[in-house]
């Protein structure tokens, strides 16, 4: 594909994005900028995906002002390489953007395309979480900050191109439904 964009993923976690942002990567043939974090590092990653930095070393670049779009989850932190999003001109980009920098990023990205990836049932993430949380008091957890982003995301409605309600029945029809609406929104 000839046009290049920058497309981002918001959602809490268990949502899908992950998922679609695969598939997404794939059919629009996406970069992927590589994100820092202090996590430990899972069998599933891909190579490049993530950058592993020690508390301390991600410290030290966020006070060098090295890292922009920067979080915290779960103990971890997490944050994007200060040049990330500079040559978006040059090939279409995918990521994740976490709801607390949704306004920032729109701002500094006002062309990109920002997609969110919501529920009305939280059963639903919670059956998805499980497979996630090594006890139940992480699950807890988890649940209740999946609750405080689906509540600031949906006050924050105006700031997405495209929100997808995702549930047990429409699980499935979630790539398409994204890849027609970027192809539409996007001309291609």
């Amino acid at each position: 594909m000839k046009k290049r964009f920058l497309i981002t993923l918001t959602g809490p976690s268990g949502v899908g994005k992950g998922y679609l942002k695969k598939c997404l990567k794939a059919y629009f043939e996406l970069e992927e900028p590589s994100v820092y974090t202090t996590r430990q590092k899972r069998k599933e990653d891909e190579k490049g995906e993530r950058m592993f930095l020690a508390k301390e070393e991600f410290s030290r670049k966020l006070a060098n002002k090295e890292l922009i779009f920067v979080n915290e989850f779960y103990g971890n932190l997490y944050g994007f390489a200060l040049n990330a999003f500079r040559n978006v001109k040059d090939r279409g980009v995918i990521t994740e953007i976490h709801i607390d920098n949704v306004e920032e990023f729109r701002k500094k990205y006002p062309k990109a395309v920002m997609v969110a990836l919501l529920t009305d049932d939280i059963g639903f993430l919670e059956y998805r979480l499980k497979e996630r949380a090594e006890s139940s008091e992480e699950l807890g957890k988890r649940l209740k900050e999946a609750r405080d982003e689906l509540k600031k995301s949906k006050s924050m409605k105006d700031k997405f191109d495209f929100i997808y309600n995702v549930n047990y029945r429409n699980e499935d029809k979630i790539v398409n439904t994204v890849i027609k609406y970027i192809k539409r929104k996007l001309k291609c």
